[in-house]
């Protein structure tokens, strides 16, 4: 709802801080966005070259495409599952599902920032509907995608919310590689605010 990555260890912690605090006082929405790193680009591996083989219902590239972008879906609702719910609870076994790596941890400890200040997210969740895979490289992968983040913080002392859902589209890149025989995302880039498609 990081991504190497722009933000580690305390500095991670203070840079979630200061977010979730900016966004009170400025009426910020957009909830799970929390949870991803600073604005940023993604690409597999360095490269540049994407797949361009066409595909049809019946073909390996498609089932993965297919593959790739459930993942990549089911990251945002297991997310979803524990940061709507209070006490946030950051160990929740879920986040493993389709989460790994930089992003499991990064997940991990917007989380805890959210169970600290006593709060929780409240709203739909977050529409995925325009997701792309982008690029493919053997086990890694790249989906883009233009989504909505209708969300809120709220606190769990009066429930009332801290800040306001968003108006508009969030561009991101999210890489996903084969862990433990699944694709999970490893990390998540914000890419820019305001998209009407994926890039």
């Amino acid at each position: 709802m990081r991504r190497s990555r722009s933000v580690r260890g305390v500095r991670r912690i203070v840079f979630l801080l200061t977010t979730l605090i900016v966004a009170a006082a400025c009426g910020g929405g957009g909830g799970h966005h929390e949870a991803s790193p600073a604005l940023s680009s993604t690409v597999v591996g360095g490269s540049t070259s994407t797949t361009t083989e066409p595909s049809t219902p019946t073909t390996p590239l498609d089932s993965t495409r297919t593959a790739i972008l459930a993942a990549y879906r089911a990251s945002w609702a297991d997310f979803d599952v524990v940061a709507t719910r209070y006490p946030v609870d950051p160990t929740n076994p879920v986040l493993t599902e389709h989460m790994a790596s930089g992003q499991l941890n990064y997940v991990r400890s917007a989380l805890t920032v959210l169970n600290h200040l006593g709060r929780f997210l409240k709203g739909p969740p977050v529409d995925t509907s325009m997701a792309l895979v982008k690029q493919i490289v053997g086990e890694a992968a790249v989906v883009t995608d233009c989504d909505f983040d209708p969300s809120i913080t709220v606190s769990a002392a009066n429930g009332q919310p801290i800040d306001q859902p968003t108006t508009q589209r969030t561009l991101v890149n999210a890489e996903l590689q084969v862990v433990d025989g699944g694709w999970k995302v490893t990390r998540l880039n914000i890419v820019s605010k305001g998209c009407t498609a994926p890039a």
